[in-house]
């Protein structure tokens, strides 16, 4: 018992510290959350256009497209349909973008509408992720290069959304007013 809590405290300590070093990518198995049914079409809350400087934003009721842009060029461009790689589900107050990605496995991105009509988009935090007790994070399966890579076997319900996202892993704000305000994270192309 004690060697299980050594374990828990030294793994949670190279995390945190990880998460101070290197950029982290976490991959689920399944999407999530795992027992809420995958919705038809985009919500119409979230529709709409946001832009700043060096990106768009564009969500319809079957799509999301991220341009980014770097002196009137376009950097990169990434478009998500509604289908076999794009599902999204509801999870009490949020939605869950999960997007298939590498090897066959999830990453996923967490939106919540606030009361000014803004839209909080969340990259699930992995310091919360092995805080859930259901999280079991094997490590033989991290990848790590420039990027950490963790590959997470798990069904989280719909309740535990709420405990992977805190303020530190808003990676952007879709404004009311049409504006794009860019936080901690950004979208990337894996």
């Amino acid at each position: 018992m004690v060697y299980k809590h050594r374990f828990y405290l030294i793994f949670s300590l190279l995390v945190i510290l990880q998460t101070f070093v290197s950029c982290e990518v976490i991959y689920f198995d399944k999407p999530q959350p795992a027992k809420a049914k995958d919705l038809n079409a985009i919500p119409q809350v979230l529709h709409g256009d946001w832009f700043n400087d060096n990106s768009s934003m564009h969500i319809d009721a079957k799509s999301f497209q991220f341009i980014e842009l770097k002196k009137d060029s376009v950097v990169s461009m990434m478009k998500f349909a509604l289908s076999d790689s794009l599902k999204i589900r509801k999870a009490k107050d949020f939605y869950v973008a999960s997007i298939r990605k590498k090897n066959n496995r999830w990453e996923l991105f967490i939106l919540q509408c606030d009361d000014q009509n803004d839209i909080h988009i969340y990259y699930p935090s992995l310091e919360k992720l092995i805080k859930l007790k259901n999280i079991q994070v094997d490590t033989s399966n991290v990848e790590q290069n420039s990027t950490t890579e963790y590959y997470l076997e798990t069904r989280l319900k719909s309740k535990e959304i709420k405990d992977i996202v805190e303020e530190k892993s808003l990676m952007m704000i879709l404004s009311g007013d049409s504006i794009i305000n860019s936080h901690s994270g950004s979208f990337e192309s894996n």
